[in-house]
């Protein structure tokens, strides 16, 4: 590959990641801010709406039914009307349950908001995760997660530094409504604008980005198109063009995601893979619900937990570009994957022996918690 060749496809990838991934990344922030927000209410909620632990538990889990249902049928409808619209539709549904959810006066209501807020974002990281596979070969798509995966990281420090502002400064009642209602509509109202954004920002396409030259877009829509599997039907149209709806099309889209699923459950390969991603993934999702709770228990007030739960976000900031620098630089992915999860298990062992001891305290759980989060590398 000649130099000038070579020079061509840096300026593209780095221009594609600033217009891609960056503002990809402020969505996926938006999206972990309003999925985490009743965490750093616990007990706010528990006292307003009446609720018991149980119930509060209940709210939580109730978020994934939605969004296991929905989530291959969003990847349909994303197929069909391109990443702009679907994505943008994804934000702005989301916001706008997020807002609703400040009208919340019952557990059944809160239960509801969660039921329909897993709904508005089935098929979000998926569908971004799909639409970097327009822009970036397999090689550079690791850094592009990680950058992805750092965008939650900063959006936990700033849920628990929101948080911490809202019920501390904030009037209450402020304008008549309690600050910790207001903490919804806070978060609620960006991701409708930004989701409203990505119908101007975001190209369905490499062959719509206004920032690339038509010798640019060529060669990117070949090369990415190169390294594609058959299987890889987005890649064949154009470049990844939107298709136009039907009923009959969204079905064929269907039957084609799920048709390799039911033939793959016959695989223990892929029964293992499941099982293993099912263990990586569950203490992700209780980590936002439940970390201020953890921390308050070692003596620790609800407010300065919140704080304090920003501070293992930090630290996985970190890693999480590191490991996926050093996994692309290296063109290797199993090793890392264990030797992460197998971090993760020990600290998850360590933090359940710590949270017995009542010598410990909130900076000790951090502390454990840093290595946790290495797993989300």
């Amino acid at each position: 590959m000649n130099a000038n060749m070579m020079t061509m496809k840096m300026s593209v990838y780095r221009r594609n990641q600033v217009h891609v991934v960056l503002f990809s990344s402020l969505m996926a922030m938006l999206c972990y801010l309003d999925r985490a927000i009743i965490g750093n209410i616990h007990d706010e909620l528990l006292v307003h709406l009446n609720m018991t632990e149980q119930q509060y538990a209940i709210a939580g889990a109730l978020f994934y039914p939605g969004y296991l249902l929905f989530e291959i049928p969003s990847c349909c409808f994303l197929e069909i009307f391109g990443a702009r619209r679907w994505l943008s539709r994804i934000l702005v549904s989301w916001g706008l349950v997020t807002v609703l959810t400040a009208l919340c006066q019952t557990p059944t209501h809160l239960y509801i908001s969660r039921l329909m807020l897993g709904l508005a974002e089935a098929g979000f990281f998926s569908g971004v995760v799909w639409y970097f596979a327009k822009w970036f070969v397999p090689s550079e798509r690791s850094t592009q997660v990680a950058v992805l995966s750092s965008a939650l990281c900063i959006a936990g420090i700033l849920s628990g530094f929101i948080s911490w502002l809202v019920l501390s400064f904030l009037g209450n009642p402020f304008l008549g409504i309690s600050n910790w209602r207001w903490l919804f509509i806070i978060e609620g109202v960006p991701s409708i604008v930004v989701g409203l954004c990505a119908l101007y920002v975001l190209p369905d396409s490499p062959a719509e980005a206004p920032w690339l030259s038509s010798d640019e877009k060529v060669e990117l829509i070949a090369r990415i198109a190169q390294h594609a599997s058959e299987d890889d039907i987005h890649v064949h149209r154009d470049g990844g063009a939107p298709l136009v709806f039907s009923w009959s099309c969204f079905v064929s889209l269907l039957r084609l995601y799920v048709y390799p699923v039911r033939g793959g459950l016959s695989l223990a390969t892929n029964w293992l893979l499941m099982l293993s991603m099912f263990f990586l993934f569950a203490p992700l999702a209780c980590t936002p619900l439940f970390l201020p709770t953890i921390i308050q228990s070692f003596g620790s007030s609800s407010v300065v937990s919140n704080i304090l739960s920003t501070v293992p976000y930090l630290v996985s900031l970190v890693a999480v570009n590191l490991v996926a620098i050093h996994s692309d630089a290296k063109d290797e992915k199993p090793l890392h994957i264990i030797a992460t999860a197998a971090t993760s298990m020990l600290a998850y062992a360590a933090l359940a022996i710590a949270t017995s001891c009542s010598s410990n305290f909130a900076l000790q759980v951090n502390f454990l918690f840093y290595f946790i989060y290495f797993n989300l590398c």
